[in-house]
């Protein structure tokens, strides 16, 4: 757990993010994994969804059929959790081995935000000097060669959209009675060139309270532990990379027993108050921080 931890707000590459995640299951020495992995439906996502299931699902799931290992997959506008779907995939994973041993189930939520090297004095939208020297800018990218929102939806979602996707994605984002889309638009609050960035941390992380808000009131059929590790894709011209945003870790030894209240439930990594973000660059790669990250605190009711 040390490594998954010190990983989170910096910027890495998706095989390092898939390599992190398969060294900490081994190191729980479980008779059986499990994954769950959401996604966006963009086809921007393919490298993220491969890269995952390359270093982690081939390595330790079950073969379902032919040899060939695969994860319960979740792909929509936005990538909005639904609600079951990790019930659901944790009764797939059950084993006719298991008995009383407990099994690891994984689930990964990723957003995502592209990321584009331009001329400074050619680009008009709001840019960035990245670590490396060049400029930047997040949330619009050349598509086929084509100027494209990335992620559109979350682009929907600021733009002020109503489809039944984005109202969807709005009520999220309002969970506490918190305004984010409001914060996210305010640029006393949100530097405007960071926005798309900020906005994909923040749904991956409410995407992922989600789960867990599923996970904990929920009795799983053979005691398990459950990881959800919310994520933001980097989506490139070059090799995607990837910003773990933090872990939520509940293990539930007995599997009559709930999380009920989150008393087996803990989380560490950033919050959800887009605000409280900085933006860093480390080594030439992104590293967002904020007051809440480097404490493991108890998700009692899924406080953020």
């Amino acid at each position: 757990m040390d490594q998954l931890q010190a990983s989170v707000g910096y910027e890495k590459s998706l095989d390092e993010v898939s390599d992190i995640l398969h060294q900490f299951a081994r190191t729980l020495g479980v008779c059986d994994v499990g994954a769950l992995h959401l996604t966006c439906a963009d086809e921007a996502e393919r490298e993220c969804a491969e890269a995952f299931h390359q270093g982690f699902v081939q390595y330790l799931l079950p073969p379902l059929k032919f040899a060939k290992q695969s994860a319960f997959r979740l792909a929509n506008l936005g990538g909005r959790y639904e609600w079951g779907a990790v019930q659901l995939a944790e009764s797939h994973f059950v084993s006719s081995r298991a008995g009383h041993q407990s099994k690891l189930m994984v689930v990964k939520v990723n957003a995502h935000v592209s990321c584009e090297y331009v001329d400074d004095e050619d680009c008009s939208a709001a840019i960035v000097k990245y670590g490396d020297g060049r400029f930047c800018r997040f949330g619009i990218w050349k598509r086929y060669g084509v100027d494209s929102h990335c992620c559109g939806a979350l682009h929907h979602l600021l733009d002020g959209c109503h489809d039944p996707y984005v109202e969807e994605l709005r009520t999220a984002f309002s969970i506490e009675g918190i305004d984010r889309v409001g914060v996210l638009l305010d640029k006393s609050c949100v530097d405007p060139a960071y926005r798309p960035l900020l906005a994909a941390i923040v749904s991956a992380r409410i995407q992922a309270r989600k789960v867990v808000l599923d996970v904990q009131d929920y009795s799983p059929v053979t005691p398990t532990m459950f990881l959800v590790v919310p994520c933001v894709t980097i989506n490139r011209h070059e090799r995607d990379t990837e910003i773990i945003c933090g872990t939520y870790f509940a293990d539930v030894p007995d599997g009559k027993t709930t999380c009920n209240q989150g008393d087996h439930i803990t989380y560490f990594g950033l919050g959800d108050d887009p605000a409280g973000f900085q933006v860093r660059f480390h080594h030439g790669m992104v590293q967002v921080v904020d007051d809440q990250l480097g404490t493991e605190r108890r998700a009692c009711n899924i406080e953020s």
